[in-house]
């Protein structure tokens, strides 16, 4: 397992370079104005990617071996390596820094290591325990060092400046939303539909095709969506719709039929794509492109931040929603769980898992209902705090304000301030 562990942070630092660089070749190939159709094909093609991933690694993983999940990917990334080499050049914006800021990237790294490594404490040992706290006062800390060194640096990691853009700040912190729904309510889901239901997870991946179906169909429309009005009232529909969806999955229990669940996974694919494409367009349309690979990296980072503080809060409300509620849902079941075993219990409800106590019969069948319950209402719970911020996102991508066109917003197309653009312009 440590090798696994340790091969996944060596793959998650050259990805880190990857993903960003993505989103600045497109800024850098793409005026402003131009940039909704790559972004959504970008979009389409991260969604089918998703949708493709847990249906082949659930077959790998239930006719094969689990290595071949890695495997596979090995002649993905030649074919990709050898397209980068014949295809890319290399090409620098007008106004890039020159010096790398390494006290800056230092510190926030620390900060982001600190910020996710207490999330990750959370759901086992809460917001007020002694660890977590300690890492999040850390990562606070860290945070506020950086603000403070990037406004004396010469050249600084991520220039200030670019919060100023009202639309690029909602354009964070709707990627930040994006990632807290996107990936804090599948980490309670996937429990629901693999322990609750006792799908497969082949099935589970099929289950939920439909969220990604309707994000790759729906990016296109969005596109051309996105054109005619700009990307706020997208964002605002995609937030509450998701907002919706999110309702609507908390009222999933034990004997949810399948087109009911696959309905709601539409629902929620309708609003993915307005958010995602929108969002990204507000982030990379308000930065220069000199600053295309910042703004890609903020456009990443939102949404990793999103993700870990949407397992965090999921995975602790669920959590501690077992440890309250069990004893109360075991004495009006009249059950009382072996000596020492309370512990295990708890575990088994926090993930909808049906406990191991060394019973049989009606009394293992009464065990697991106990602990269906409780999980189901802590996934209600869950999930209804997903929904609140989304509707809180909702109401951030208002301040968005209107599409401007690209004759009153020079810099947003060139990447430069009006009076270099006029002074570049011949006659």
């Amino acid at each position: 397992l440590g090798w696994v562990v340790g091969l996944r942070v060596f793959q998650g630092a050259f990805g880190a370079l990857m993903q960003p660089a993505t989103l600045g070749l497109l800024r850098s190939a793409f005026p402003a104005d131009r940039l909704n159709m790559p972004i959504a094909v970008r979009s389409a093609v991260i969604a089918a990617s998703t949708a493709a991933g847990p249906v082949v690694g659930g077959l790998i993983v239930e006719k094969a071996d689990w290595s071949w999940v890695f495997f596979l990917n090995v002649p993905l990334g030649a074919v990709v390596l050898c397209l980068g080499a014949a295809v890319l050049r290399g090409g620098r914006a007008d106004g890039a820094t020159g010096r790398f800021d390494l006290v800056g990237t230092v510190v926030l790294a620390g900060a982001l290591c600190s910020l996710v490594w207490g999330l990750t404490l959370v759901p086992d040992q809460g917001w007020s325990h002694p660890g977590t706290v300690v890492y999040l006062l850390v990562a606070a800390v860290l945070a506020g060092g950086f603000v403070w060194w990037q406004r004396r640096a010469d050249d600084p990691l991520v220039p200030l400046r670019i919060f100023r853009s009202a639309r690029f700040s909602v354009g964070v912190v709707t990627m930040t939303v994006m990632g807290f729904v996107m990936v804090g309510a599948p980490f309670v889901l996937v429990f629901y539909l693999q322990n609750v239901l006792g799908l497969t997870p082949a099935r589970s991946g099929i289950q939920v095709l439909g969220l990604t179906l309707l994000m790759i169909v729906g990016a296109p429309p969005t596109a051309f969506w996105i054109s005619r009005c700009g990307p706020r009232t997208p964002v605002v529909l995609g937030l509450t719709v998701t907002t919706v969806a999110m309702v609507a999955l908390s009222r999933l229990d034990a004997g949810t039929g399948t087109l009911k669940m696959t309905l709601f996974f539409f629902v929620l694919g309708l609003g993915f794509s307005p958010i995602m494409i929108g969002g990204t367009k507000l982030v990379m349309s308000s930065a220069p492109v000199e600053l295309a690979g910042v703004a890609g990296g903020m456009q990443q980072t939102a949404m990793q931040i999103g993700g870990s503080l949407g397992i965090a809060s999921a995975g602790a409300i669920v959590a501690s929603h077992a440890a309250a509620a069990l004893p109360r849902h075991l004495a009006a079941a009249d059950v009382t769980v072996p000596s020492g075993r309370a512990e295990e219990m708890v575990r088994a409800a926090a993930v909808g898992r049906p406990p191991e106590l060394g019973v049989s019969g009606a009394a293992q069948d009464l065990l697991t209902r106990v602990s269906h319950a409780v999980f189901l209402e802590g996934m209600q719970y869950a999930l209804l705090v997903t929904a609140a911020v989304a509707a809180v996102g909702a109401l951030a991508g208002l301040a968005a304000g209107p599409e401007k066109t690209a004759a009153t917003t020079p810099e947003e197309t060139t990447g430069r301030p009006l009076d270099e653009t006029a002074a570049r312009t011949p006659g």
